[in-house]
């Protein structure tokens, strides 16, 4: 052994336990070179979540979870906001013209699956029972309103918010219909809809 080699050995101190220090998560969003949004890829989709770290950040961990599982959210969706029906694929359901309604196609295709078509039983037999269920409660905006029917009047412009109670009200009578209760039901006033 050589000089050196000893010497070495003899100025080594011994082990000390240190605690490692806890790794920081990696952040799990990516700059977009050409925009310099923060982006996230999400079953081969790039999501784009703006050009602010900590408010991509936010935006990101709201919605990761909805659409890593093949959904999207209703504000946030690539095909407009405040849809109802998506596709699996995340995007909107809409009518082109071309190829029909995908709803009341898809509909169709379940009421053949469960052996249940008949002449006149439709998604949009359904939207019209629906609304004339619901027009009995008297309040016909609220039943408009959850109808999804465009209003262009001057006074649903004026009209700046609109009280879940009421269209609570409505879903809540729409479901006594539905499901009325034993003694109701005796005295023939529910399920009187041909």
């Amino acid at each position: 052994m050589t000089d050196s080699t000893r010497r070495k050995s003899a100025t080594k101190s011994p082990a000390k336990s240190k605690a490692t220090p806890a790794k920081k998560p990696k952040f799990p969003l990516w700059q977009h070179a050409a925009t310099g949004q923060w982006v996230k890829k999400i079953n081969g989709w790039k999501y784009y979540f703006g050009t602010d770290k900590d408010a991509a950040l936010v935006k990101y961990l709201r919605v990761k979870d909805v659409r890593a599982i093949g959904g999207c959210t209703r504000k946030e969706h690539r095909g407009g906001a405040g849809v109802l029906f998506v596709t699996k694929y995340g995007a909107p359901w809409h009518v082109d013209g071309a190829t029909g309604n995908p709803i009341s196609s898809a509909f169709r295709k379940l009421l053949n699956k469960l052996d249940l078509y008949r002449e006149g039983l439709s998604f949009y037999a359904l939207r019209h029972s629906f609304q004339t269920v619901a027009d009995e409660c008297g309040d016909y905006l609220a039943t408009k309103r959850i109808m999804g029917h465009a209003d262009r009047s001057i006074s649903d412009l004026y009209r700046e918010r609109f009280s879940d109670d009421r269209l609570v009200k409505v879903i809540e009578h729409v479901h006594a219909w539905l499901f009325p209760s034993p003694a109701v039901e005796n005295e023939g006033l529910a399920g009187s809809w041909p």
